[in-house]
């Protein structure tokens, strides 16, 4: 299991990251939105974006849907909100 960091609040409200969990360098581009106050995840590789508006809830695996990520990434921890995000939850790959 890899940990891959995010963090909250509102000065992390748009937050665009590289990570390399396996393979490849993916980018990751994680948004507040307020209203609906949820965290929605974009992933890209290479500029191309492989998943999009993927919302971040816990104990869901956010690549499940996408045949073109074999990245396992999910979501756990607690409910995420604009403060406890990376605290209190996080994204992890599972090798």
């Amino acid at each position: 299991m890899i940990t891959i960091p995010i963090e909250g609040g509102v000065e992390n409200s748009h937050q665009a990251f590289f990570n390399q969990p396996a393979t490849r360098l993916l980018e990751f581009r994680i948004n507040w939105r307020g209203y609906i106050n949820a965290w929605v995840a974009d992933i890209y590789s290479e500029n191309v974006l492989l998943a999009g508006g993927v919302e971040l809830k816990p104990g869901c695996e956010i690549t499940a849907q996408y045949t073109n990520i074999p990245e396992r990434i999910f979501f756990v921890g607690l409910e995420p909100t604009i403060d406890n995000l990376g605290i209190d939850n996080t994204l992890v790959y599972y090798v």
